[in-house]
């Protein structure tokens, strides 16, 4: 009996080179995707962070929670509401004085902290001015939609953590902050971040993003609110 020969004789040869091509376009893939923003920031007390390179600026991809200056000096911890309303100096604290807070949000700090001229940033690192914010935030589309693409997707946030995408891998977390006089708030709900812009003498520009919408809001806040601090490559 004469054997047919299979119309497509080289399908399974085919299906096989083509799983392998998959399989190789997917694996470097996740490797691109892993390797961005892999360099590690190292701050004065060994502390590795995260980076994420955003448009032309590198950024932490977490909250800092550095104590010491890069002198070696102790940023100061205050824990009593009423040491921290009279603060005209270098101060930082966990949220709610839970220290088991600090490895997922950081340290919240003060405007005199992130600016102290005995060094606040590891080597090669600042805090961001109010112009690196509006250069992130152009990056991103604009304000009212950078914050769906800075907010983290973890479970962090309360639900519904609207618009929050991730895309730019900044991986915001709601860590709340601390008041003027010395109270905390929000968190779970806002996330406040500092920069070194000094407005008049008693007042710092930040951005906060919050769970219900996309929109990167920035305000006027007194210097001693304590805050969460991203720092940028210089």
């Amino acid at each position: 009996m004469e054997m047919k020969t299979p119309l497509y004789p080289q399908i399974p040869q085919i299906k096989c080179l083509l799983g392998i091509f998959l399989f190789t376009i997917l694996n470097s893939y996740a490797s691109k995707e892993s390797s961005h923003g892999s360099d590690l920031m190292i701050d004065q007390d060994g502390n590795q962070y995260k980076t994420i390179k955003i448009g032309t600026q590198v950024w932490m991809a977490e909250n800092l929670k550095v104590t010491h200056f890069r002198n070696g000096d102790p940023i100061p911890y205050i824990s009593e509401d009423q040491e921290w309303q009279a603060l005209v100096s270098s101060g930082c604290s966990a949220y709610d004085n839970e220290k088991t807070n600090i490895d997922k949000h950081g340290l919240l700090y003060n405007w005199f902290a992130a600016n102290d001229p005995r060094g606040f940033a590891p080597e090669g690192w600042r805090v961001p001015t109010l112009e690196d914010w509006n250069i992130l935030l152009e990056t991103l589309g604009g304000r009212r939609q950078a914050g769906g693409k800075l907010k983290s997707t973890s479970g962090d946030w309360q639900i519904p953590n609207n618009f929050a995408t991730n895309d730019s891998g900044f991986d915001a977390l709601p860590a709340g902050y601390r008041g003027l006089s010395g109270y905390f708030a929000e968190l779970g709900n806002v996330a406040l971040f500092a920069s070194a812009t000094e407005q008049r003498r008693l007042y710092t520009p930040m951005h906060y993003m919050f769970y219900e919408n996309a929109t990167v809001v920035r305000f006027t806040a007194y210097k001693q609110y304590g805050c969460s601090v991203r720092l940028i490559r210089e």
